[in-house]
């Protein structure tokens, strides 16, 4: 390991500064600092959801009142991005739209708020929030296109399959998941009752099953049900998460478990091969649309390194939920750690050179700083310190 602690503790600090000045009076994020300003829905959904979920972030900055602050701001500015359908607007991140619900604001904005509500269980708003959450719930739930078993990317989309995207239906899952295995914890029964979870479940148990099948005939998840020769590693490293959170589960009882611990194996081992990318490369999913006064198309971008590295530092806890046999887990271990240590190691040279290093994702033509993926550091960075911590105190893959 060329960074150690101190090393990667001083990284955290100086992008967590870098973050929460960057916050808007209106308690947003925006997308791309200095490119894009106005604060935006996903932005703002991912440093909540990266930064405060368990380990959170409070535990490498030392400093839990600016933490609150900045976090209670930043949930204010999602719940005002709920529109009348119960869906959650993608405001600042794809043209400043915010007149129509789009399945990924909406799944992670379930997800921000689940995951504030799970540190401040004794909110003085949280009935406000639960609803929120459920009419969220509720607007997947009515959208979802049975037939495909997938979501369009906003209701009005034609049901065509280049609408029909797989980030989107992941980040669904996942906020399906997250729901189900917190209701409980969070108090969630005065607000629904077992059958409206058991629906839920189904819905999960069909995604799962399309996701272990795309990735057992294709190895690799495409962009779109239209672009099934176009292969995106986001989409794959992500659904490799939702699917170990599916094994993970108390509440969803997934069967064969075997055959998706199988699959996570084979997906991680294919993303080891084949994650040796340059900085530069970008997962862009085209998104088109139909909306008047918008253009006909936005182009989503997503670092796939930074991706990669985040899910394989929450993996590197949670090893003993895929791999039963101890040699092969542990070879698992050293290639998975390698990896989560080169790029940070990467990362921290930069910053060494540039004391306001933003990771950078290209938008027409030119790489600009990126508040996701600066989370997606900053939360591996803190999983990984998180994991080294509890290694060092013999809690690791007991």
């Amino acid at each position: 390991m060329v960074g150690n602690k101190s090393d990667y503790k001083k990284a955290a600090k100086e992008i967590w500064t870098l973050l929460i000045n960057s916050q808007n009076e209106d308690g947003g994020f925006p997308p791309y600092p200095g490119f894009i300003t106005i604060s935006g829905t996903i932005a703002t959904t991912d440093f909540v959801s990266l930064l405060f979920r368990p380990p959170d972030i409070k535990g490498i900055i030392k400093n839990s009142k600016v933490a609150d602050r900045v976090c209670e701001k930043a949930k204010v500015f999602i719940l005002r991005k709920q529109w009348l359908d119960g869906g959650f607007v993608p405001d600042g991140d794809v043209y400043g739209i915010k007149e129509v619900s789009f399945v990924e604001s909406t799944a992670n904005s379930i997800v921000a708020l689940l995951t504030y509500l799970r540190q401040k269980t004794n909110s003085e708003d949280q009935y406000i929030i639960k609803l929120s959450i459920i009419y969220g719930i509720k607007y997947l739930l009515e959208k979802r296109d049975e037939k495909r078993e997938m979501w369009p990317t906003y209701e009005t989309a034609k049901r065509e399959d280049s609408n029909f995207r797989f980030f989107p239906f992941i980040l669904a899952l996942r906020s399906l998941v997250l729901f189900v295995d917190l209701y409980k914890e969070l108090n969630f029964s005065k607000f629904v009752d077992k059958n409206f979870i058991n629906n839920i479940i189904g819905v999960i148990k069909s995604g799962t099953w399309k996701i272990e099948k795309e990735l057992s005939d294709k190895k690799v998840l495409p962009f779109s049900l239209s672009s099934p020769e176009k292969h995106s590693l986001v989409n794959t490293i992500s659904a490799i998460e939702v699917l170990l959170s599916i094994v993970k589960s108390k509440e969803i009882n997934i069967n064969p478990i075997d055959k998706i611990k199988k699959s996570i194996q084979d997906e991680i081992s294919f993303i080891l091969e084949n994650a040796q990318l340059p900085e530069d490369h970008m997962d862009d999913d085209v998104i088109l649309l139909n909306i008047p006064g918008y253009p006909s198309q936005y182009t989503a971008t997503y670092r796939a390194d930074m991706a990669i590295s985040y899910v394989f530092s929450n993996i590197l806890k949670d090893l003993k939920y895929i791999y039963e046999e101890e040699n092969l887990r542990n070879q698992k271990l050293v290639e998975i750690k390698n990896y989560v240590e080169n790029v940070l190691n990467e990362e921290i040279k930069k910053m060494e050179e540039n004391s306001q290093y933003w990771v950078e994702e290209r938008r027409v033509g030119r790489f600009v700083p990126a508040t996701s993926s600066t989370c997606l550091l900053l939360a591996t960075i803190k999983n990984y310190m998180s994991w080294e911590g509890d290694k060092t105190n013999g809690k690791q893959n007991s």
